[in-house]
């Protein structure tokens, strides 16, 4: 009877509420960690996070995006990778002669003479990017280490975070962070970035780019546009090929006219794309006193992201190979083999700041038919279609833009391994 009671209270509560009872993983978060262990197998006690491999962990401290994912999974042995598609219009004007130089040169042998240079239309311009750098596996230099990321089985009865020393950051699977800790707000839409190579100590937990917002759909945006400069006989950008010019045409024994079609310097932006970064989003947390407890009490392997300077706590050591790296989780290999856990792509980040990255280009220009009107003195007019028309293929590089990878740059500690540790399971 007691039980039958129970239930029915339960039920009552979901139909006034119009919620449901949360699941203990909801009421006891359990910490997700980075392991830099040599086998790529979670301990005793813990297993491997699926929904992370191949993702990087972003912070939120919006309990309903826990767990929020975004974009596909690298693949074992790739990074992420994006181009750019380009689809704009040069803006020509029409002139008449003497005009502005710095959109056209008109050039004649008779001062007297009424000659015009005028386009038909503006200049359409399509193409793509491809990828910069010795190898497409290193996006654009972006730096980034595959980690094994393991998280605590719901069964355990002693929470890891509650043995963890202060000033430590986390990320919970749970709606709510454990006792003594508190939400970290300055993740909130970033990444940890074990600290660059040149960090100082100060600049331990400094917030570096803005945090990526949310968009339609409740995406994170990750879009960014890179400029190219174009024109004609430029050696700051993209140089208009010799073909676009116009030639000289005789109009009379005495007298000749040139027009010289000249593409004027200027910025196209390309497409917004990419990174193509997978995100999985967790709750961010931060720890502001702990107790130091001995090492024996921790898995070999286990790691946290310090935020008290960039000296690691007693009996922790600093985890040096991830210095100014992105993390990501380790993806499953195509043939479930064994993995490398813990390498490398791109180059090392080793000042405080966002890698910028640039791309080759391939643009495709189409330019109309257009004219320009000549004549003798006003007394013999002629208006003629020549030079220049038609399609064009020409190559060459971007501007470069930072990626949208906001971080908090963090010191990466850990227990060393000292022996191999017994295989886990996989989280879904």
């Amino acid at each position: 009877m007691k039980n039958i009671i129970t239930i029915l209270l339960v039920l009552l509560t979901v139909i006034v509420t119009g919620q449901s009872t949360v699941t203990s993983a909801e009421t006891d978060p359990r910490m997700l960690a980075v392991f830099t262990t040599t086998v790529d197998r979670c301990p005793s006690g813990w297993r491997e996070v699926e929904y992370a491999q191949g993702r990087m962990v972003m912070g939120t401290t919006d309990i309903n995006r826990v767990k929020h994912q975004q974009g596909k999974p690298v693949q074992y042995g790739h990074a992420p990778l994006h181009s750019h598609k380009i689809n704009t219009t040069l803006q020509p004007k029409a002139l008449a002669a003497g005009g502005n130089k710095n959109n056209y040169v008109f050039m004649k042998t008779n001062a007297a003479a009424d000659n015009q240079l005028a386009f038909d239309g503006p200049i359409r311009v399509t193409g793509h990017t491809t990828e910069m750098g010795k190898t497409l596996v290193s996006y654009g230099n972006v730096p980034y280490r595959k980690m094994l990321i393991c998280e605590e089985r719901e069964e355990k009865k002693s929470r890891i975070a509650d043995r963890l020393p202060g000033q430590v950051v986390a990320f919970f699977n749970g709606k709510s962070c454990p006792p003594s800790w508190q939400p970290f707000k300055p993740l909130d839409g970033r990444y940890v970035l074990p600290n660059p190579l040149n960090a100082r100590a100060d600049q331990v937990g400094k917030e570096i780019g803005q945090a990526l917002p949310l968009v339609k759909g409740g995406r994170r945006k990750t879009e960014h546009v890179h400029d190219i400069t174009v024109g004609s006989g430029l050696d700051d950008g993209i140089a208009v090929p010799v073909e676009l010019n116009a030639k000289s045409r005789k109009y009379h024994t005495n007298w000749s006219s040139v027009a010289i079609d000249k593409i004027p310097k200027q910025i196209v932006k390309t497409a917004g794309s990419g990174p193509e970064v997978p995100i999985v989003e967790m709750l961010a947390c931060y720890k502001k006193d702990g107790k130091q407890e001995s090492a024996k009490h921790f898995p070999q392997g286990l790691s946290i992201f310090f935020l008290g300077g960039k000296n690691c706590p007693s009996q922790w050591d600093e985890y040096t190979p991830s210095r100014g790296y992105y993390l990501i989780g380790l993806p499953m290999a195509p043939d479930n083999s064994e993995r490398v856990n813990g390498f490398n792509v791109g180059s090392q980040l080793k000042d405080m700041s966002l890698i910028s990255h640039l791309h080759s280009v391939t643009m495709n220009l189409d330019i109309p038919v257009h004219n320009y009107y000549s004549g003798f003195w006003k007394a013999f007019p002629r208006t003629e279609t020549y030079g220049g028309s038609g399609k064009y293929e020409f190559k060459g590089t971007s501007l470069p833009e930072p990626a949208a990878l906001p971080y908090v740059s963090v010191t990466h500690c850990h227990i060393p391994e000292r022996r191999s540790r017994g295989s886990g399971e996989r989280a879904r």
